[in-house]
């Protein structure tokens, strides 16, 4: 095997892998530096081969190392052309940027108002009597039959004249009374932002009317003329459900006074439904 030397660091190897690597060492290439200065004559490296004496061993030893060296030459070459790749740029990464979220901005609702529940109900309501009136001296008379015989359809008919009470109003009268029912009617119809409730054992609050709020005297007077609208009602209905029944089946009396009793009970249930109104709208 042959042996590969180098002067300057005194250094002995038959391994060329070895031999290369230790001729690129910073401590190498220093001392080359001094050795260089002092030795102005290029260094040869001193390659003791052994004696062959076998004719085609030495053939084959020369091709290899000719084959070693040829493939050094090769990996310089390729060292001194290798092109630098240029850097790959980072991605630009766009910063996250948080949607702006509008606050939401309720709309403000008025409250509805009385007047506007009032004018409703009294349209709602309202029966034109006069095609059905009898003037007489001592006063008018409606001709209850008649308007019943033209408004009033086969099947409300037919429910009536077996025991039924078609109009809820009147029926809520008939199973209890009439302040009962009005107080019902009331709540479905009166919205809880329309009343006010101050002090309920004073008697104050307020209710929206005409885009304000309307004090305790004129609150309470709309009350009592809802109140009033709701009581015609009553009566109206009374009048008709038992006018229907009578044209089908005689109507028991003590039945009739009883019924008319909880229908008519005046003026006096005014105060009670609008403190039970009160205490109902006080949350």
């Amino acid at each position: 095997m042959p042996e590969y030397k180098c002067e300057c660091c005194d250094f002995k190897t038959i391994d060329k892998g070895k031999y290369l690597k230790h001729n690129e060492t910073i401590k190498h290439l220093k001392k080359m530096e001094s050795y260089v200065k002092l030795e102005p004559v290029k260094q040869e490296h001193v390659i003791q081969e052994p004696v062959i004496q076998d004719p085609d061993l030495k053939v084959k030893v020369l091709k290899l190392e000719q084959t070693i060296e040829m493939l050094i030459k090769r990996i310089e070459v390729l060292e001194n052309n290798q092109v630098a790749k240029p850097a790959v740029p980072l991605p630009v990464v766009e910063p996250v940027v948080e949607p702006v979220v509008e606050p939401v901005v309720e709309p403000v609702v008025e409250p509805v108002g009385i007047d506007e529940i009032i004018n409703h109900i009294e349209h709602e309501t309202h029966i034109d009597f006069e095609p059905y009136t009898d003037h007489k001296e001592y006063g008018d008379v409606v001709k209850w039959d008649k308007y019943v015989k033209e408004h009033l359809d086969e099947d409300t008919h037919n429910k009536i004249s077996n025991g039924n009470v078609v109009f809820e109003l009147l029926k809520d009268t008939y199973d209890g009374n009439s302040e009962k029912a009005i107080f019902k009617k009331m709540c479905k119809l009166i919205p809880k932002e329309t009343i006010k409730v101050k002090d309920i054992s004073r008697g104050k609050f307020s209710i929206y009317c005409e885009g304000k709020w309307f004090n305790q005297v004129e609150a309470t007077e709309r009350l009592e003329k809802l109140i009033n609208i709701l009581q015609r009602n009553i009566s109206n209905l009374h009048y008709i459900h038992i006018t229907c029944q009578e044209l089908y089946q005689e109507v028991d009396y003590d039945i009739f006074i009883k019924l008319n009793e909880k229908v008519y009970e005046g003026n006096d249930i005014k105060k009670s439904i609008v403190k039970s109104i009160l205490e109902y709208y006080k949350n």
